[in-house]
């Protein structure tokens, strides 16, 4: 390849990064924050260091964990259905053949890494690859369907000139991830680009080489590229590359980029640009008030029994040691100076009383609770605690309420598993050939048929000649 291909990659690189490092930037802090780093750091400095409560009390865990797992019981299938000149049944032939393939590569974990990605992040990614399947009895083995994760969202930089949601008319997309450099040595070998690096100390690419604490990381990235050629028909390359070399190059079966994203809520800025908004976005401050008054109370609790006591001088006198202990030593008589050296009549030591406010700290925090509630939009009823709610009714209808709220999540979801299946469709008549075969399809109850394509066969349900030619 020609400095120049790797020239235009980096470049390309470089402005995807850049036209996303504001909503990039939101997404990495939402995702700390949901994770439990709620504190912002020079405050917790500063109270630790004058030995005040730092506290959490995380409200937003239940909240993700119910959205989330609301996907879970409510996942968004793929629906084939006839056009043109299909039939219902290559159609149901199609949906049970990509029901199998889900089942037999785990796809659920990718649907489920994707899901919480864009709860917690307002991005998620999966894709789509091929593999050689196990070798059969005559030693050939056959390209089988994935769908992976990708387990880090940050590592997908793409064609910001994309104007689809689901990106399936971006002309490029990098799917990056950082090694070590006996990683990287191990896996593609002493390249020519590593040789420079170490021995010559000439950085091949900058941004790529020279990473980490130690500056020993390399960056490898899954460079995807996709060209139309002159009657707009579509291709697409996978280079495997470190920025400055490539490391392998495959040719990808299918017409577009198959890496698949699930935002969260989008919505345009004042620039023009599509931005998107994770379920903690907004619910970030109320969740800092409550932290803020969790500790508080804590740090007014700690205080009640250490208020001083008011004593006139010479009042515990030769009892100094006795009284420097009485918060923490319960005794039954503690005793005192009644005179003093003149014989006059001291006053007793007296606590000195002040109330706490921790009536008022508490309804700030309520509030500060109820605030983080309806910036999320799942309330009480919705998680199944009590609240105010009593009939069945209500509690469905404040349920109700709540998944409506955040819809647009799943409806993403839905909008990137549609993208899923025009790309299955696309792709499994290639693999599956054009000769005689015999493929495994999955129906709703789980159960396995193997059904013959490209060759005619009695239908088992209406006994009917059906032949699915691919």
């Amino acid at each position: 390849m020609s400095t120049d291909f790797f020239h235009k990659l980096r470049e390309r690189y470089n402005y995807g990064l850049a036209h996303d490092a504001e909503d990039r930037k939101e997404a990495q802090e939402d995702l700390r924050f949901a994770s439990g780093d709620q504190w912002d750091e020079g405050v917790k400095r500063a109270r630790r260091k004058q030995k005040r409560p730092v506290l959490t009390e995380d409200r937003l865990t239940p909240s993700i964990n119910q959205v989330v797992n609301d996907g879970r019981q409510n996942k968004p299938s793929i629906l084939t259905v006839p056009m043109d000149d299909g039939t219902p049944e290559t159609a149901e032939y199609f949906q049970g053949r990509i029901r199998h393939i889900e089942y037999e590569c785990d796809a659920d974990e990718a649907y489920d890494t994707a899901r919480r990605q864009q709860i917690t992040s307002a991005r998620g990614w999966l894709r789509v690859t091929t593999k050689y399947g196990k070798k059969r009895k005559d030693g050939t083995r056959e390209q089988e369907v994935s769908i992976e994760p990708i387990q880090n969202q940050f590592s997908v930089v793409w064609d910001p000139d994309a104007k689809r949601y689901d990106k399936a008319d971006a002309k490029w997309m990098f799917v990056v991830r950082r090694m070590s450099r006996e990683a990287y040595v191990s896996e593609f070998g002493e390249t020519s680009a590593i040789r420079q690096f170490d021995g010559e100390g000439i950085n091949p690419a900058p941004g790529w080489f020279g990473l980490g604490a130690d500056g020993r990381d390399v960056q490898v990235a899954d460079y995807y590229e996709r060209e139309e050629d002159e009657d707009g028909e579509s291709s697409v390359k996978i280079y495997c590359t470190n920025g400055a070399e490539n490391l392998d190059e495959t040719d990808w079966i299918g017409s577009t980029i198959p890496v698949i994203p699930v935002f969260g809520e989008e919505y345009t800025d004042e620039n023009g640009q599509r931005r998107t908004r994770s379920l903690v976005r907004g619910a970030k401050d109320p969740q800092r008030l409550v932290n803020l008054y969790v500790s508080n109370i804590a740090e007014q609790i700690s205080q009640i029994p250490k208020n001083p006591f008011r004593v006139p001088v010479g009042g515990i006198a030769g009892r100094e040691g006795e009284w420097a202990t009485i918060n923490e030593v319960a005794r039954a008589v503690v005793q005192y100076n009644q005179f003093d050296s003149n014989g006059r009549e001291l006053a007793p030591p007296q606590r000195e009383n002040a109330e706490p406010p921790i009536q008022a700290l508490v309804q700030g925090y309520l509030q500060a609770v109820d605030a983080v509630k309806a910036s999320m939009g799942i309330f009480d009823a919705a998680l199944g605690a009590r609240s105010n709610e009593t009939s069945g009714l209500a509690i469905n209808a404040r349920k109700k309420e709540s998944d409506a709220t955040n819809f647009h999540f799943a409806d993403n979801e839905a909008r990137s598993r549609k993208r899923l299946g025009r790309i299955l469709l696309e792709i499994l008549p290639i693999l599956d050939g054009t000769e005689p075969a015999r493929k495994p399809v999955r129906s709703e109850d789980g159960k396995v048929t193997l059904t013959p394509i490209n060759q005619p066969y009695a239908h088992p349900k209406t006994g009917q000649p059906v032949m699915h030619d691919m």
